[in-house]
């Protein structure tokens, strides 16, 4: 157990003995043996099966992309989509201008005011 990391061993030290057992059979181990273990050998066997998957995955090498064409656009390639972007945006924000002109109600328009022409005095 002192191969795991703290993490790995307080998971292991807090787990029931159900669920101890239960992970080891998925993991491959025979029923029957884990049905007759103590809670002291299914935690070693749970630890012991931690490490082995732990081994397991560091030795599999990580694939890695062939080709970065398949990973990132080129800017050729993205421009188009930049282009049909800014196009939904604009129409987005014209839909949200006309939705908000439709729930403000209309100001009448003030009527202009006549000024009544002055007389010209006669001489």
């Amino acid at each position: 157990m002192a191969e795991l990391t703290q993490r790995q061993q307080e998971r292991i030290s807090k787990s029931s003995s159900n669920r101890l057992g239960s992970q080891l059979v998925r993991s491959g181990a025979d029923e029957g043996e884990v049905v007759q273990m103590d809670q002291d050998e299914l935690k070693a066997a749970a630890a012991q099966t931690e490490v082995e998957k732990r081994g397991v995955e560091d030795a599999q090498p990580k694939p890695l992309p062939d080709d970065a064409k398949k990973l990132f656009r080129s800017p050729e390639e993205a421009e188009p989509r930049s282009h049909e972007y800014k196009v939904l945006k604009m129409k987005l924000q014209l839909h949200k201008m006309e939705i908000m002109a439709e729930k403000r109600p209309a100001k009448p328009r003030p009527k202009p005011v006549r000024q009544r022409p002055t007389k010209k005095p006669v001489s």
